[in-house]
């Protein structure tokens, strides 16, 4: 393992989970409690399982699998990996972006079709790990979610939206 590695990974590591986070809790989290108050009582049920249950248990296994995927791209580095550490990294992000597109559609929230095309965006930059390197795939991936991530609050703003973060 190179001094190269020693430095990126950590960064790197720590950016992606910075960007769940705020995928997160950057709108949606505030969003979602404003959609709920604006419901009257007897129709807040519905919505409000469908988003605070189903819908966050892909966010939750979303972050086991890109955890369990970094474990096992960390090894690997500077060298290609297997599908399925490629597949897990990825395709955690993807499906804590689905799991937020469910959420987002479950409350009426606009952006839920924004975020179902960051799943497959982000998705998408699994064969670098198989055909390139480990962490060139991690840091393509942390690129993509953020731009993902980015454009989505940007629009959510411009629509006159606030939040405490931003």
């Amino acid at each position: 393992m190179s001094r190269r590695d020693y430095l990126v990974r950590p960064r790197t590591r720590l950016a992606l989970a910075y960007v769940l986070w705020w995928a997160y809790f950057g709108f949606d989290d505030e969003r979602g409690e404003h959609a709920l108050g604006e419901r009257p009582d007897l129709e807040r049920v519905r919505p409000a399982l469908v988003a605070y249950d189903y819908a966050l248990y892909p966010l939750l296994v979303g972050v086991i699998l890109t955890s369990a995927g970094i474990a096992l791209s960390i090894a690997h580095g500077g060298e290609p990996v297997g599908w399925a550490a490629a597949g897990a990294l990825s395709g955690g992000v993807a499906l804590y972006f689905a799991g937020q597109s469910w959420f987002r559609a479950a409350l009426g929230l606009s952006g839920s079709r924004g975020r179902l095309l960051g799943a497959l965006a982000v998705a998408a930059t699994t064969p670098i790990g198989v055909y390139w390197l480990a962490w060139g795939q991690l840091a393509a991936l942390v690129a993509v979610a953020y731009a993902v991530v980015i454009v989505d609050d940007r629009r959510i703003l411009r629509a006159g939206q606030h939040s405490a973060y931003a």
